[in-house]
């Protein structure tokens, strides 16, 4: 009887664990594996950025109107997506499932561990984000230096 007592008071916790190292397991395949959406290559995106801000900059020197554009929304739910969105809810379950685990007084190293793995992908998912916010403002910053190339004297 006492087995069953050790065994059940460590469930939560287990599964927290579990479903933490689920998440992280994805997360981090993802990361390293992904990005399974085709892109288009860097080459194009930073090419066409330049045009437009080159654009731009010759309407506001002549005082032109911009033009209205209308704005082509890709789908909202693709491979990355969906992947990234599955890491961090198994992610916050994984939290939640610590919080049950520690309400119901079961072992806490267990329940401690899973929220830490939990937090931990949450925590990487917004470390991206900051990452990738960064790299973009460093191309951002670097165009705009090489911007007098593309426009004609």
């Amino acid at each position: 009887m006492a087995n069953q007592a050790a065994a059940r008071s460590m469930s939560f916790g287990i599964g927290s664990m579990a479903v933490a190292a689920l998440a992280l397991v994805i997360s981090v395949a993802h990361l390293g594996l992904g990005p399974f959406t085709p892109q288009p290559p860097v080459e194009k995106t930073i090419a066409e950025t330049a045009v437009k801000i080159k654009e731009a900059l010759k309407r506001a020197v002549t005082g032109e109107k911009a033009p209205k554009v209308e704005a082509v929304r890709a789908s909202p739910f693709d491979v990355d997506r969906i992947i990234d969105v599955v890491s961090l809810v198994l992610g916050a379950s994984a939290m939640a499932l610590a919080v049950i685990a520690l309400c119901l007084r079961e072992r806490s190293r267990p329940a401690f561990m899973g929220f830490s793995l939990g937090a931990g992908v949450l925590l990487m998912a917004f470390l991206q984000w900051v990452a990738l916010i960064i790299c973009g403002a460093i191309l951002l910053a670097a165009i705009i230096v090489n911007l007098h190339n593309l426009v004609p004297s």
